[in-house]
């Protein structure tokens, strides 16, 4: 019996193909939704009539466009991108230009602690109340302020100034409101714990391993390391009954081959959450890329390394897991895009975070505050409509959508983003490249998750049913 073909007439391909491994593909919509099918079904999609039966998979999927299923088409590509225009959500207040270490990879380029007249590189409270009102003209329901430096700390009578009055202006404005601290945590005292226990502050830190990995790459100004320090820093908060920071990991040629060590430094601190960075020619890092700099061959046969070790663990019942893949099997398997900024389409860079200066200086995120060509206004001259409207953040933002020529037939284009500053840093390094630096370390997450997919379900689904109940 020959079985029903469905013509073109009667639907539109609304995919593009990914192979994976063996005789399978995973076929990618711009709405997130997603199906693995053979290689003969994938041949079979390119031809004028698909069987009955792969049309409707397809259907069911939105991979296909038909009369009967357009309109749940449209609703999930809204789905997938809602999240990407409700105003900006993360707002990056640094403290201060000024650190009291000299990190390898600082890409803040901080000030010494000691530098002389210190209150100009410091916020002070007058532009800090004004940086709060500006971060309240977003329409967005939800406001995350996040604390950064140079080091927090050295500046935390404004610190505490910006919570309370963010606290205060919330009791009119009614918004979710939560606030981050990113600090080495060196300076931190009991009487800090309290405020951030009383006010709901998080905390994040960085730790790069060992201590004869960290004290090399997060030194003091002198040269002496600073990982005994971040220790005792951890006891206060437990002996404050505080939860653990979270913990960033930046990986550079020193520390790239100890993977292993630091995934088990983690274990034994009972941190379950690995935020990888790997090294960016940014800051202080552009001047020091000789000494810790990585290509990205070596980037990504790491990575790997790092899942495929987080992941064995897996099966011991400790459940470690990397930042980075989780958002990428939380995108997937939630059909939405999240709210990482970094990791999107487009970026979110403007429409999902902006940086304030300590002199009330805008910039698009976090990394663009390298450069003055990602400045985009002033919170003493601009307000909120006016920097989000301009030329330049919709020209930037625009900048972030996929669309090299590789990209328009890439599978994982909804998945993917684009990160303009780094293309900047790239171009001004004197490398000129047809594609995002990230594009191959992009496509390896998602084929690498995929194919767990295809080979060990198992393991994966053990993972997500444990993520479900904790």
């Amino acid at each position: 019996m020959v079985e029903k073909q469905i013509y073109r007439d009667s639907w539109i391909p609304t995919f593009n193909i990914r192979k994976l491994a063996d005789d399978k593909n995973v076929l990618v919509s711009p709405g997130g939704d997603w199906e693995i099918v053979s290689d003969e079904e994938a041949a079979l999609t390119k031809q004028i009539s698909i069987p009955d039966y792969l049309f409707n998979k397809l259907e069911t999927k939105r991979l296909i466009t038909t009369c009967n299923n357009s309109q749940s088409v449209f609703e999930q590509y809204h789905r997938w991108n809602r999240r990407h225009y409700t105003g900006t959500s993360l707002h990056i207040v640094v403290m201060t230009r000024r650190c009291n270490l000299k990190c390898l990879y600082c890409h803040a380029s901080a000030k010494s602690q000691h530098i002389k007249e210190p209150a100009k590189y410091d916020l002070n409270i007058e532009t800090a109340k004004k940086i709060v009102d500006f971060i309240f003209q977003t329409h967005n329901k939800e406001i995350n302020i996040e604390f950064q430096g140079g080091e927090s700390l050295l500046n935390f009578d404004t610190l505490k100034f910006i919570v309370e009055y963010a606290q205060k202006v919330n009791q009119q404005k009614k918004k979710t409101l939560r606030f981050n601290l990113v600090s080495n945590l060196l300076l931190l005292e009991p009487e800090h714990c309290k405020f951030f226990k009383k006010h709901k502050v998080s905390l994040c830190t960085s730790l790069d391993g060992p201590s004869f990995i960290h004290d090399y790459q997060r030194r003091h100004p002198k040269g002496n390391g600073s990982y005994e320090q971040l220790i005792r820093s951890f006891e206060v908060l437990k002996q404050e009954n505080m939860q653990p920071p979270g913990v960033l990991m930046v990986i550079t040629k020193k520390s790239i081959e100890y993977y292993k060590e630091l995934v088990e430094m983690l274990i034994q601190l009972g941190l379950r959450d690995l935020s990888i960075n790997y090294v960016q020619p940014l800051g202080y890092a552009r001047k020091n890329w000789g000494e810790i700099g990585i290509d990205y061959d070596t980037k990504l046969r790491n990575y790997k390394s790092v899942l495929d070790y987080t992941i064995e663990k897996w099966k011991d019942g400790i459940f470690i897991i990397e930042r980075l893949f989780l958002i990428a099997v939380n995108k997937i398997f939630g059909l939405t895009d999240t709210l990482f900024t970094d990791f999107k389409n487009p970026c979110g860079m403007a429409i999902g975070q902006l940086t304030y200066m300590p002199n009330g200086d805008i910039f698009s995120c976090d990394e663009g505050r390298n450069f003055d060509f990602f400045k985009l206004g002033n919170v003493e001259s601009d307000n909120y409509v006016n920097i989000l409207t301009s030329s330049k953040t919709l020209a930037l933002v625009s900048s972030s959508i996929p669309d090299y020529t590789d990209c328009q037939s890439c599978a994982y284009r909804p998945f993917c983003g684009i990160c303009p500053v780094l293309n900047y840093a790239q171009k001004i390094n004197g490398h000129n490249s047809s594609n995002d630096p990230r594009c191959r370390f992009n496509q390896f997450i998602y084929d690498y998750i995929f194919n767990m997919i295809l080979t060990r379900h198992d393991v994966l689904n053990s993972y997500l049913i444990y993520r479900e109940f904790v």
